[in-house]
């Protein structure tokens, strides 16, 4: 009976290529791989939990379910070629494709103990094992198997054969296990350690990889005889390992731990994605292009390209309280023809707000959700190739929050530190209600109706003076303003109104900082003045007031400390 197996495959396709960087979004399936393989860069299979067995033919693009009546989970997964292939799974289960996977049939093992792995090195010859070590060889491409001595009680969870004769496997409690005769015997070599192991990879009759618990890599040059132990820099769980050659090489664990490595294990590089799952499998197709597959339908995908992705500029990483319409910006790549945009309301990057191609090394946002992170990168394109993702940046929009302003009798000289929703004078008239008098900007712009109006709209870059007849308290909701990206240009010499933008008090000395040797002094309406190096009454610029300051610079730019 044919399944619907719903995978959602996380892949990047070779229309996006990756630099050094496995790409990683961590779909909602909860599909669980526990085995891949790869016959070249574009088809490639995958097994998991409930029989479940699917097939790509695009490099991960797309993923078709196989027409698989069982129902056992399986474990492991190898093909000889792009039509013919095994798997195994619970139970002693193999099952069988000779047409790319329009039909699998099941094969006799002759054991009920779950299978873990299976490896053919041609169409007639191969291993599976798994529980209580077990193996069991085929030589009739897995029409009749034969169980095999090993020697062992421990569960074997990784296979390695370099030929019909020569081959390894490992398994709990530092069990590594070796033959020269295709089976016929089993030696136990020494790995000097009691870790569990659960990956192994021979580049050659000499050089071998074995990892597993607690970080583990060792490393034999003579067929196993001795193992020297490597440094991995991590403590977590290796599940894997695969070398293409004598250099290249990558292991995965738990965690969405990732290593890889291009001097034989001599430098261990992390590649780890944000992704906190467990990776099962993983195999390098080409000396630049692998793939690893994990628990919840996570498919990985490296590839190497030599075009560079850019840097990120902004906004900073982590910043908060932006406007809603925040403009990204980028470095440029000399090579690069055109940038891929994409923004996300999470870091593995399953919700796209945008994913766009621009020619540009900016992109302006427009209606943003308020109070909401969002995510971003991007990539450099050209004709022929495409980048890595530059490293993911985050930054959150600001929320609507609320300001009040104290107001006494008479003049009072004002800013604000949010954009006011209701931004103009004749609604700020209606908040303070009969008490309202008259608003007048620096320029000498006036509100006051029902006289001329010449000021209508609130800039936040300015003060203003109000008066009202009577004390009360004016109340603004907007947007909040991160003060470190709003600057303020005062450029003529003399006198300037001010706005105080940030959300609570500072010294004139470090609110001011921006401004050293640009300013002869400050003062508000009380009276109270400071100036640099000087006895001072003006202690603290406070939220809701405005400034009056001499400016001795016509290029001076104010721009407040953070909040």
């Amino acid at each position: 009976m044919k399944r619907i197996v719903n995978i959602l495959v996380i892949i990047l396709l070779s229309t996006n290529v990756c630099f050094s960087q496995w790409i990683n979004r961590n779909t909602d399936a909860t599909f669980q791989i526990n085995s891949s393989h790869f016959v070249d860069a574009n088809n490639g299979y995958i097994v998991g939990l409930l029989g479940s067995i699917a097939k790509t033919t695009n490099g991960g693009s797309s993923w078709i379910s196989q027409n698989v009546s069982n129902t056992y989970s399986l474990f492991g997964i190898n093909f000889t070629n792009i039509t013919t292939g095994w798997a195994c799974g619970f139970f002693g289960i193999i099952l069988k494709t000779t047409n790319g996977g329009n039909s699998w049939n099941l094969q006799f093992s002759g054991t009920t103990n779950d299978l873990l792995r299976i490896q053919f090195v041609n169409s007639s010859t191969g291993w599976a094992i798994g529980r209580s070590g077990t193996i069991i060889k085929s030589i009739t491409g897995g029409t009749l198997w034969t169980s095999q001595t090993s020697g062992s009680t421990e569960d074997l969870l990784g296979i390695s054969f370099i030929n019909s004769t020569t081959g390894w496997v490992v398994g709990t409690n530092g069990t590594i296990l070796k033959t020269t005769n295709g089976g016929t015997n089993w030696m136990a070599l020494s790995s000097g350690t009691t870790e569990n192991l659960a990956g192994v990879s021979f580049v050659n009759a000499n050089v071998g990889y074995v990892v597993g618990g607690n970080g583990t890599i060792l490393k034999t040059t003579n067929g196993g005889a001795t193992w020297a132990q490597q440094t991995s820099g991590t403590t977590v769980q290796l599940t894997a390992v695969h070398f293409y050659d004598m250099n290249i090489g990558v292991c995965v664990g738990v965690s969405g731990k990732i290593l890889r490595t291009t001097n034989g294990g001599t430098n261990w590089i992390d590649e780890s994605t944000s992704a906190a799952v467990q990776l099962t499998d993983v195999q390098y197709v080409s000396s630049t292009i692998a793939y690893a597959v994990g628990y919840g339908g996570n498919v990985l995908r490296y590839e190497y390209s030599a075009l560079p992705p850019p840097n990120l500029i902004s906004p900073a990483n982590n910043s908060s309280n932006l406007m809603p319409n925040v403009t990204l910006s980028w470095s440029n790549v000399s090579l690069a023809l055109s940038y891929r945009v994409q923004v996300s309301t999470n870091n593995n990057f399953s919700n796209f707000i945008l994913n766009t191609t621009t020619t540009s090394t900016s992109f302006q946002l427009q209606s943003l959700q308020l109070n909401t992170t969002y995510y971003w990168r991007v990539c450099s394109k050209n004709a022929t190739d495409s980048s890595i993702w530059s490293s993911i940046y985050s930054f959150t929009t600001t929320d609507s929050v609320a300001q009040n302003i104290n107001l006494i009798p008479g003049w009072n000289l004002i800013s604000l530190n949010v954009f006011p929703f209701d931004s103009l004078f004749s609604q700020i008239k209606q908040k303070i209600g009969s008490k309202f008098i008259i608003a007048k900007s620096e320029d000498g712009r006036i509100f006051c109706p029902p006289f001329t109006n010449t000021l209508s709209v609130w800039n936040n870059k300015e003060a203003y003076l109000i008066k009202v007849s009577d004390t009360t308290i004016l109340s603004i909701t907007g947007l909040a303003i991160s003060p470190e990206n709003y600057s303020i240009s005062l450029g003529r010499i003399g006198w300037h109104w001010i706005p105080y933008i940030r959300n609570s008090d500072i010294s004139p000395a470090l609110g001011l900082i921006s401004l050293i040797g640009m300013y002869d002094h400050v003062k508000d309406t009380d009276g109270n003045s400071y100036k640099p190096n000087s006895s001072n009454t003006l202690q603290n610029l406070a939220p809701g007031k405005g400034y009056m300051i001499y400016i001795t610079n016509s290029n001076a730019t104010l721009l407040y400390p953070p909040n």
